[in-house]
Order: C-alpha cells, then sequence, then structure tokens
C-alpha cells in the first residue's frame, strides 16, 4: 500500500463514516456524504456547481481559508454588504447588478449567528443560482426553525 492510499482500516472504508453521514442525513434532512475535510467538501461542491471563473457573493468576514478555497475552485469572491447588527448578509443592502452578475452565495454564520437562510434560499431560488451554508461556526444553531446547514 502506498503512502498515503486508503485501506480497508482506514477512516473512509470503515463504519465510522458511515454513521457520520446518517446523522447528518437525519439531522438535515438530506443526502450527505463523508469527506475528509470541510474544506475539500466546499472545494468539491463549488467545482460541481459553479461555473469556471463564476462571481460568489460572500461576506468579507469569512475565514481566510474559505476565500482561499473559493480561490483554488478557479472562482472569484465577491463581498456582501453585512447587516451592522449581526454581521450576517444583508440581502437587501446587495444591488440588482451584483444578483445578476453572481454564480452561488456562499454563507458564513459567522461566530454562531445564523445568516438569513430561508431569505437566502428564496433569492437563490430565484435567480436559479446554489446557496453555500458554511456552517461551521453555528453547528447547534437554527435558523427558519431548522438546524443551520439544513
Amino acid at each position: 500500500m502506498a503512502i498515503g492510499e486508503a485501506g480497508p482500516g482506514s477512516v473512509r472504508h470503515g463504519a465510522q463514516p458511515k454513521r457520520l453521514e446518517e446523522t447528518m442525513r437525519v439531522r438535515l434532512g438530506r443526502e450527505c456524504v463523508y469527506v475528509p475535510s470541510c474544506r475539500f467538501g466546499l472545494y468539491v461542491a463549488l467545482r460541481h456547481w459553479c461555473p469556471p471563473g463564476g462571481r460568489v457573493l460572500m461576506s468579507p468576514v469569512n475565514d481566510d481559508v474559505i476565500f482561499f478555497v473559493v480561490l483554488a475552485a478557479g472562482l472569484r469572491p465577491v463581498q456582501a454588504p453585512l447587516n451592522p447588527l449581526d454581521a450576517s448578509i444583508d440581502i437587501d443592502a446587495v444591488p440588482d447588478e451584483v444578483w445578476g452578475s453572481v454564480s452561488a452565495v456562499l454563507t458564513t454564520n459567522l461566530y454562531g449567528n445564523p445568516d438569513p437562510a430561508p431569505r437566502l434560499r428564496q433569492k437563490c431560488d430565484a435567480l436559479g443560482i446554489p446557496l453555500f451554508e458554511d456552517g461551521a461556526h453555528a453547528i447547534g444553531s437554527q435558523v427558519g426553525g431548522r438546524p443551520v446547514g439544513a
């Protein structure tokens, strides 16, 4: 077996990923896939659902690692205006021309404050673009009566 190769005893082939996928499937009410890191999962999702060179609306106060994942996926980050009360994306302050130019939206849920995911979901659905929700900072929080990430 080569260095880094996943063998029968590795985490990726054991019961742990299946349990995690099932736990998250029940929590979020959707299919979930185990990946070795959240960064990698976000990278794969961005590459899959966004066109090369697409623009991603995201918080300017997001973790720099997430910013670099967006760049590594071949996309262009677009800074969203923030709500001064909770630092979430201020949907109403995003100009129409920006909404018309983005390929996706990436939420932050910074410091446990959930972004307005239901409104973002409505806006993204109306535009036909994906919404990526980074729930790492707000695990256990709810918004709109649903767990962050749902």
